[in-house]
């Protein structure tokens, strides 16, 4: 596909079938100012919705930049070595996409949950039941779920305006608050500091 469109022919946005931006119009126009001429990839911060509830939404919320889901969504050159990875310096862009990953019905869930390639890695019928429990009472109480890695997933948090996709669609990025501030982005996209922390871990591997 990248070579029918043309490698060298401006951005190339890939976003899978279960991810929505909230503000694609304010993305399109960052990627029509960036310049750069290196071959970058522009990610963007995933907020990953764990479950509809009849009063709202249910989305994983991270307490540290650190713990933010960022997914590579546009580059200036495709060439993918798996999936949406290569080898490129990566820039982060503060455009929250909803990801409808968990969000789903009690059949849709059951059905990933026992074909997947993840699913001898962990107790699907354990988790499965984890998450038909989860509701606007309890969802406080919910520490460390991520399926595969606990801690990738610290909390859970709800959003009262929406109960569908739809519905969440028509909000704002402030609806879905984000620990992201300008210095985290700032220091993340700087590749001179990148280059540092490169060096220092092959210093330190071969200690």
């Amino acid at each position: 596909m990248a070579e029918f469109l043309g490698k060298e022919d401006g951005w190339h946005i890939q976003i899978d079938s279960d991810e929505y931006f909230i503000d694609f119009e304010s993305f399109v126009s960052f990627l029509r100012k960036f310049k750069s001429d290196k071959k970058v990839n522009i990610r963007c911060p995933l907020i990953n919705l764990y479950k509809f509830l009849p009063n709202g939404i249910l989305w994983i919320k991270p307490k540290t930049f650190k713990e933010i889901e960022f997914a590579n969504i546009a580059t200036n050159y495709p060439n993918y070595e798996s999936a949406r990875i290569n080898g490129y310096f990566n820039v982060q862009a503060n455009f929250p996409i909803l990801h409808q990953s968990w969000a789903r019905s009690e059949q849709e869930i059951w059905g990933k949950l026992n074909s997947w390639g993840h699913s001898n890695e962990f107790e699907v019928a354990k988790y499965f039941k984890l998450w038909r429990d989860a509701n606007s009472q309890n969802y406080k109480t919910y520490k460390n779920i991520h399926y595969l890695r606990a801690e990738a997933w610290p909390a859970l948090e709800i959003q009262v305006k929406a109960t569908t996709i739809q519905e969440a669609l028509h909000l704002k990025t402030s609806d879905f608050p984000l620990p992201i501030t300008s210095w985290d982005l700032k220091k993340s996209n700087s590749i001179w500091l990148s280059r540092f922390k490169k060096a220092l871990s092959l210093i330190t591997a071969t200690k």
